[in-house]
């Protein structure tokens, strides 16, 4: 063999090996990415008397329920103290079947109705970002999203999800955190919420 064959054969190998060592760091690479994608275990929250359910981040701190948090028809405070923080209280509200029936809505129609009237008054600073109809399980629900000025000056982006099984009665869930954290809580924890929500 001449040395320019032999020259030409080296060459070739020296190719073939460096595209095949570069093709290991990218597998490896791919690899070591995949092995940091942590995923989270989840709870599930059911409740019978208002007849739903719904799963979410066991990381969530389950908060210790008052005497005044039951008055309020508070079912379920869960928080997340940890960068991103956020916070999810859901609610009911009862008594709605005369309510309803005199003003000729549904007892959807009137919370919606009542909070969209309630929250400018209730909420420093506060700005409706949107408000619509959604099915879950082909139900009816309700979305509304706003932001508003907390007592500690932050601005804090919420996301009221409202929802009804019966005539007399309505379930709230709100789910807020930092409008700067909004994107990252909505997409790994409040999404997966309503998702999961079951009749």
């Amino acid at each position: 063999m001449s040395v320019y064959k032999k020259s030409v054969v080296v060459v070739v190998i020296l190719a073939v090996a460096s595209i095949a060592g570069l093709a290991y760091k990218v597998v490896l690479s791919d690899t070591s990415k995949q092995a940091q994608t942590v995923v989270l275990s989840s709870s599930v929250y059911k409740n019978d008397e208002y007849g739903f359910s719904f799963s979410y981040p066991s990381i969530s701190k389950n908060s210790e329920l008052n005497k005044d948090d039951e008055a309020a028809k508070i079912l379920l405070r869960l928080q997340q103290q940890t960068s991103p923080e956020y916070l999810v209280t859901v609610r009911a509200e009862t008594g709605l079947r005369l309510p309803s029936s005199l003003s000729r809505q549904d007892s959807l129609q009137l919370v919606v109705s009542g909070a969209l009237a309630a929250n400018p008054r209730r909420y420093t600073e506060y700005k409706l970002e949107s408000d619509s109809t959604i099915l879950i399980q082909n139900k009816p629900a309700h979305v509304i999203v706003f932001t508003y000025k907390s007592p500690a000056g932050a601005l804090v982006k919420q996301q009221l999800l409202l929802f009804s099984n019966n005539s007399n009665s309505a379930v709230y869930i709100a789910m807020q955190s930092k409008e700067s954290d909004f994107d990252t809580t909505n997409k790994e924890v409040f999404k997966n919420i309503v998702q999961s929500i079951v009749f």
